[in-house]
């Protein structure tokens, strides 16, 4: 009787066994066939989940209705704000493609097949969308400033985020340096071979061209020239924010364009800092600073102006 009532038990465990052991492989399957599913249709969803929250935005009142251009500066936050305004595209806006982000890349391989100058190509697609009718509701990239555009574009709220030049600087350059994308603006020399480059001197007053513009670049005849000329240029835009201070910037956008954003941040350098330290001993530190001369009384300027709003 108790031999029997052991086996019995034994064998009611060893069911129990399997019926846990099949619900967990069920479960398991489960989970797998879910996550084969999302995997398959990751890119729809995505798409569903987007018009989702473009169709709430548009019926709250929310979405995007002041046209805007944002000069987006290469490491100074752009992808960030870029996809902050680009999350408040209304419904109709996004499904008509009512706006436009220039490709870098693409822009780069036209003006080889072209022979052209890129800044120069750059410029020419800024004046073209501008024009377009209907003209899209937000238009960025990495456009050189135009005074000669400028007139054309007064019904829309020009905008752009700058950085601490010396922040900026070593952030592009270890980005160029160790970016898998190599063929783009890859950096295939040391540190030191890089400062004394002509391209390192670019770097420096990367910021400065940029507001210059092609106009400026082409009539200042000095170096002090084309600084006074990108300070003028910047005060033109409606709302210059710094990186240091986005919640700032954020806020500016509101008012000007009756719009509320939020700013993620996107992209991540590809070196960390411990070895950023390595590398930026005091000495190249200072010969970074003299690069970026030109860009630092821009940017004083524009902390100036910015702080005597307030």
């Amino acid at each position: 009787m108790l031999h029997g009532t052991g086996e019995g038990i034994r064998g009611g465990l060893a069911e129990l066994h399997k019926v846990i052991f099949l619900s967990g492989y069920l479960r398991v399957r489960r989970k797998e066939w879910i996550t084969n599913i999302i995997m398959k249709y990751r890119y729809h969803l995505k798409k569903i989940k987007t018009l989702a929250r473009k169709t709430y935005l548009t019926f709250r009142g929310r979405n995007l209705t002041s046209p805007v251009i944002f000069f987006h500066v290469q490491k100074c936050g752009g992808t960030s704000v870029r996809a902050a305004i680009l999350d408040r595209l209304g419904i109709r806006d996004y499904l008509t493609g009512r706006y436009f982000t220039l490709d870098a890349y693409a822009s780069r391989e036209a003006t080889e097949i072209l022979g052209t100058e890129m800044r120069a190509l750059r410029e020419n697609v800024l004046a073209y969308e501008v024009k377009c009718s209907p003209k899209p509701v937000f238009v960025t990239g990495h456009f050189p400033y135009s005074r000669a555009i400028h007139s054309e574009f007064e019904e829309y709220t020009s905008t752009t985020v700058i950085r601490e030049p010396v922040d900026r600087f070593i952030s592009q350059f270890f980005y160029n340096k160790n970016k898998s994308t190599q063929f783009h603006f890859g950096i295939n020399m040391n540190i030191d071979e890089y400062l004394d480059s002509e391209r390192a001197k670019g770097a420096g007053r990367r910021m400065t061209s940029y507001f210059a513009g092609n106009e400026g670049l082409n009539e200042a005849s000095t170096l002090n020239e084309l600084v006074e000329r990108a300070i003028q240029n910047i005060r033109h835009l409606d709302v210059v924010g710094v990186l240091r201070d986005l919640t700032s910037f954020e806020r500016e956008f509101a008012q000007a364009t009756g719009t509320n954003i939020r700013i993620p941040h996107h992209r991540k350098n590809p070196t960390d800092q411990s070895k950023r330290n390595e590398v930026l001993t005091e000495e190249r530190l200072e010969r970074i600073r003299v690069l970026c001369a030109p860009d630092i009384r821009l940017y004083e300027a524009v902390l100036s102006d910015l702080q005597g709003g307030e």
